[in-house]
């Protein structure tokens, strides 16, 4: 895809190297964050999570886009939901983080 912003350097400065997809990278440690910020929140994420599923009315059949789906906690909750006869695509940076 062809970017129309002009990135210039203002003088002296460098330009930057490539990340290191240190937040890409972190898989199983984002669910555990995850996992102990519910605790913290006495279950509050979890339930954030659940009305986020709610709002979506997901039916049985229905194709479903989960763009950014992480580690694929809500995408796991839209499959339950759509069924055998729905479909759920996702689209995410890092695989490796979905694979799980």
């Amino acid at each position: 895809m062809h970017s129309f912003a002009q990135h210039r350097l203002a003088p002296g400065q460098t330009k930057p190297g490539e990340t290191r997809g240190l937040v890409l990278n972190m898989g199983w440690r984002y669910d555990l964050m995850l996992w102990w910020n519910n605790f913290l929140l006495r279950g509050k994420w979890q339930a954030l999570q659940q009305k986020s599923v709610d709002l979506a009315n997901f039916q049985a059949g229905e194709k479903v886009l989960d763009v950014g789906c992480g580690t694929g906690t809500l995408t796991l909750q839209a499959r339950a939901l759509v069924g055998t006869t729905g479909r759920v695509v996702i689209s995410q940076v890092n695989w490796r983080v979905s694979l799980r």
